[in-house]
């Protein structure tokens, strides 16, 4: 019997099935140890792949990536926190301070490595340096139509939002795709659970799957260079409503939500040279903007601040409203940036909790 909403242990009564979480971390933990090489021989949880070790979780399938410079005075540590300690990423922790110190003791754990007072110190107080983050937000749609829909929309107005973009079929967007400093990608994370499920030991399965039907997740990466720019130089220099609001952010410019929505015009608004040009490109006309590059940018902005179409888009005027409308329909109210905290020592244990 299929479960219903109102019972879902996932269901939040404000957000819904919607949610927020700290996925990937890596930070560097200033800690002095002996080799790794020497410290995991003979432990099975760790694997060896020339200057990077691998540690297993608990849950089946799922590993951390773990570094130790030359000097052996620090160790840096990459994971998706949610999934290494929960064996899921759908559900997680907003505090990125509790999600980097949970993930960095289960690492040193299953390594083996005993924490002194220094490190505990470096735990408590955040100090370790940031090195990449990602978060993530998720909404879901009512039905697999919309959010289909809603996908196809994004993917025409990614052009809009930022030239370097990419897409993978209608299931995945990303802008910024060549960007070593940040990217946003959007994508269709029920298919992604369809395709690659969590393992049978995770907490609640068949209420998590169960909550998975429509939803579209959006997450923002961040690297060392753009963490550092942004003052964001360890963990305790983060604040997660901060961070969320980037990521809202990148979702309103990625969905035009501020920009105007395009009239079929006669361009009454813009200067009547600009008002021709763009009446001889609606009619057709590929040569309408065939001007130098810099004036094309400056034609562009304008038009689009104005009456609100792109130029640049190969969507025709029609088009892009109804993509705009397509999105601003289902994005009506902002995104719900809920975690299920509540629930995290729950989905720590895992199936045996039942």
């Amino acid at each position: 019997m299929p479960i219903q909403d109102k019972d879902n242990i996932f269901y939040d009564k404000r957000a819904g099935f919607g949610s927020s979480l700290i996925d990937t971390v890596k930070f560097r933990l200033q800690m002095e140890h002996e080799p790794l090489i020497d410290i995991v021989e003979g432990n099975k949880k760790v694997r060896r792949h020339g200057g990077r070790f691998t540690v297993d979780s608990r849950f089946s399938g799922v590993r951390a990536n773990v570094w130790s410079p030359l000097d052996n005075q620090s160790l840096v540590i990459e994971a998706s926190v949610a999934k290494f300690l929960t064996g899921q990423n759908l559900f997680g922790l907003n505090s990125i301070h509790d999600a980097c110190d949970q993930v960095a003791r289960e690492v040193l754990e299953r390594l083996g490595i005993e924490l002194d007072d220094e490190v505990e110190d470096a735990l408590r107080d955040g100090t370790m340096e940031l090195l990449r983050l990602d978060i993530a937000a998720h909404l879901k749609c009512t039905s697999n139509e919309e959010a289909t829909a809603v996908m196809a929309a994004l993917r025409r107005l990614a052009v809009t939002a930022d030239n370097d973009w990419s897409a993978i079929k209608n299931e995945t967007v990303t802008i910024g795709s060549w960007s070593r400093r940040r990217t946003f990608t959007i994508y269709r994370k029920d298919l992604e659970l369809t395709k690659r499920p969590p393992g049978k030991d995770v907490w609640r399965r068949k209420h998590l799957l169960a909550a998975a039907p429509n939803l579209i997740r959006f997450e923002l990466s961040l690297a060392g260079q753009e963490l550092r720019d942004q003052g964001l130089r360890c963990v305790a220099d983060c604040e997660p409503s901060r961070l969320f609001e980037q990521l809202a952010s990148w979702l309103r410019a990625a969905a035009g939500t501020a920009r105007r929505l395009p009239v079929v015009a006669e361009g009454a608004e813009l200067p009547d040279s600009l008002a021709l040009r763009l009446r001889a490109w609606q009619l057709g006309d590929a040569n309408a903007f065939a001007v130098a590059p810099s004036t094309r940018r400056q034609y562009r902005r304008q038009i689009l601040d104005v009456v609100g179409i792109d130029i640049g888009s190969p969507l025709s005027t029609g088009e892009q409203r109804k993509a705009l409308r397509t999105v601003r329909a289902v994005l009506a109210t902002e995104l719900a940036f809920r975690d299920r905290s509540g629930s995290w020592d729950r989905m720590k244990e895992g199936r045996t909790n039942r």
